[in-house]
C-alpha cells in the first residue's frame, strides 16, 4: 500500500451518499470531478482505469476514486455502495484507483453507515460526525492492508467524543485529552497516531477548517464570529491556519 495514507489530509466533505446500480450495468466516468472513497457495503464492481489492472471494489475492498480520473466500471453483483465525495486540495492522495483490503468489515460498515446517516438528516455536529467516521475508516487502514486493533480507539474513544462534542472549546490540547482517557500524554500520542495517522493537533485542524469552510460558504456570520464557533481565540490564528489548509484567506473564500 501507498505510505501516502499516513498522510491524507482532508479539507473538507463534499457528500456522503449511498447509491445502488443494477446487477450486469456496465458504465463509464470521464474525468471524476472529485476524488472519492468508495465502499460497497454489498455486492461486487470492478474499476479500470486506462488499460491498467482491474480494481475490485466489495465489503472487503475500500477504494478510492481520484479526481479528474477517466474509468469503467462494471457491477457484478448488485448491491449499496457508500460514496464519501471529498476535497483534498491540490494534494491527491493517489493518483489511479486503488483498492485496499479489509480485515474486519463489519467495523468499516457501521462507520459508513453511520456518515451516511448523518449526512443525510444533516442533524446537529453532523459534518463534525461524519469527518470523524471518516477518519475512523481510514485510521483503520495500515501499509500492510491491515487493520488496527479496535480495543485502541476504544481507550481514546472518550477524548474523540469530547472533539466532536466541543469542537469549539479553545483550550482542546493533548494533556486534556489523555486526561480524559486516563493514560499518560506520550501513550495518548502514541494510540492517536496509530489509529488516526496524523498528530492530535492536525486532526483537530482539519475538522475545525473542514466546518469552518461550511460555514462560511452558507454565510454563517462573520470571520470572527466563524474563528469563535469552531475553536480559535481570535481571527489572526485563524485566518493563518485557514489559509494554511486551503491556500487561501477566510475572506477570500467567502467571497468567491
Amino acid at each position: 500500500m501507498n505510505d501516502k495514507i499516513s498522510d491524507i489530509r482532508i479539507y473538507d466533505i463534499l457528500s456522503v451518499v449511498k447509491t445502488r446500480i443494477k446487477e450486469g450495468t456496465v458504465a463509464s466516468n470521464k474525468c471524476r470531478d472529485s476524488s472519492a472513497f468508495a465502499y460497497k457495503t454489498a455486492g461486487k464492481t470492478i474499476y479500470r482505469q486506462d488499460g491498467r489492472a482491474s480494481v475490485l471494489s466489495d465489503p472487503s475492498h475500500l477504494v478510492f476514486l481520484p479526481k479528474g480520473s477517466s474509468y469503467f466500471y462494471t457491477v457484478v453483483e448488485s448491491g449499496d455502495c457508500i460514496l464519501f465525495e471529498l476535497d483534498f486540495g491540490d494534494c491527491i492522495p493517489f493518483d489511479e484507483i486503488t483498492s485496499f483490503p479489509i480485515r474486519n468489515s463489519a467495523d468499516i460498515l457501521a462507520c459508513a453507515e453511520k456518515a451516511e446517516r448523518f449526512w443525510t438528516y444533516k442533524k446537529q455536529g453532523y459534518r463534525n460526525k461524519c469527518m470523524s467516521y471518516i477518519f475512523n475508516i481510514l485510521s483503520n487502514v495500515n501499509r500492510n492492508g491491515g487493520y488496527v486493533n479496535s480495543s485502541k480507539y476504544e481507550i481514546i474513544k472518550p477524548s474523540i467524543r469530547y472533539i466532536e462534542e466541543h469542537l469549539e472549546d479553545p483550550d482542546i490540547d493533548t494533556e486534556f485529552l489523555s486526561r480524559l482517557s486516563g493514560i499518560s500524554i506520550p501513550y495518548f500520542r502514541k494510540l492517536f497516531c496509530e489509529i488516526y495517522k496524523m498528530p492530535v493537533a492536525k486532526y483537530i485542524e482539519s475538522v475545525r477548517i473542514g466546518k469552518a469552510r461550511e460555514l462560511l460558504k452558507n454565510d454563517y456570520g462573520s470571520v470572527g464570529e466563524v474563528a469563535e464557533c469552531v475553536g480559535y481565540r481570535n481571527i489572526y490564528h485563524f485566518s493563518k491556519a485557514f489559509k494554511k489548509v486551503t491556500g487561501v484567506s477566510p475572506t477570500e473564500f467567502s467571497r468567491g
